[in-house]
């Protein structure tokens, strides 16, 4: 006869886990009655639940729930089941987790929920996350979800989160970004036009006084730049535009008297004309590329459209290759 609570000397596996791991949920049932324990952790601290979690077996975990096994426990990379759900997009599973202990939405400082869950870009897990208040903090590299989103690309998770008010200008701690920083920098126009349309501040910049769009055009994200300044010369368009307040109406001050006014010395009175108005230069667009040229250069072999420009005499692997152009050559080059 199969022993039944037998543990692998390895990897000390018990039949439960295995069952976990194919999913089957009638060994699962036969190994817990004969005595195997359900909650039982394996060399890798992982227990049966986690490897139900990890491959979707939905039967599976729901038994192990039932039979009291904790979904809070964590394995040796500290992840609890929920973790493994979220991050392989195992949607049911997830609700079913959640739906037990909605406290897991919280997870810890170091790895907060909701942040690691708009990274992997599974937006039904995400507004799971939210309908039970899952914890809006920053993760290990100080970034909050709104970062997160905007660095990665998902611009549904980005809309889920202003949907649910997420701050559109929040600041992380290291660099002193906002959402639109981290759109601009990876070259995700859609997130900034998302970010853009949610009234994004335009005039931010970090610590070291730099702009979004000025790291968007150091990355070569050309399409980035346009859309941001094109928003930032309607943007002042729009603010030289705006009606000022008006002054007071003089109509509605008392009027001197006649005799008052007769007595006056006109010419002690000074000129109240004003010198013609000094109207501000403004710039429009962008002015941080302003004393440098962009210089577009093509290599092209004479030997033929197919032969390579560039031929190098040794054999020395190269990471990159650097082109330096100069205004007036240097002596040597």
């Amino acid at each position: 006869l199969a022993d039944l609570q037998s543990v692998d000397d390895i990897n000390e596996r018990t039949l439960a886990h295995e069952a976990s791991i194919q999913g089957s949920l009638s060994i699962l049932q036969a190994a817990v009655a004969a005595g195997c324990n359900p909650d039982e952790p394996d060399y890798y601290d992982r227990r049966p639940i986690h490897y139900a979690a990890i491959n979707s077996h939905e039967q599976c975990l729901k038994y192990l729930i039932e039979q009291g096994c904790s979904v809070r426990a964590t394995d040796d990379d500290g992840s609890h089941a929920f973790d493994y759900a979220m991050i392989n997009g195992h949607i049911e599973c997830a609700r079913m987790l959640l739906e037990h202990d909605p406290l897991i939405a919280r997870g810890d400082p170091e790895h907060p929920v909701l942040a690691l869950a708009c990274e992997q870009g599974h937006e039904d897990i995400v507004r799971m996350l939210l309908e039970v208040n899952a914890d809006v903090t920053m993760n290990a590299q100080g970034m909050h979800p709104m970062h997160v989103a905007a660095r990665v690309g998902h611009v549904g998770i980005l809309r889920i989160l202003l949907d649910h008010n997420a701050p559109v200008n929040v600041v992380d701690k290291d660099l002193g970004w906002t959402p639109v920083f981290y759109a601009a920098s990876e070259g995700h126009a859609e997130c900034i036009r998302v970010l853009l349309d949610s009234g994004c501040d335009l005039d931010v910049v970090d610590e070291n006084g730099r702009s979004p769009a000025y790291f968007a055009a150091n990355e070569g994200h050309l399409d980035c730049v346009d859309m941001l300044l094109e928003a930032i010369a309607a943007n002042s368009m729009d603010n030289a535009t705006e009606p000022r307040p008006s002054e007071s109406n003089q109509m509605d001050k008392p009027s001197q008297d006649p005799t008052e006014m007769a007595s006056l010395d006109l010419d002690s009175i000074p000129s109240l004309s004003l010198p013609p108005p000094l109207i501000p230069f403004r710039v429009y667009g962008h002015n941080f590329l302003g004393k440098r040229t962009r210089i577009h250069i093509r290599m092209q072999s004479r030997t033929g459209a197919d032969a390579a420009p560039v031929a190098f005499f040794d054999n020395r692997d190269m990471v990159s290759l650097k082109l330096v152009a100069v205004a007036k050559p240097d002596a040597g080059m």
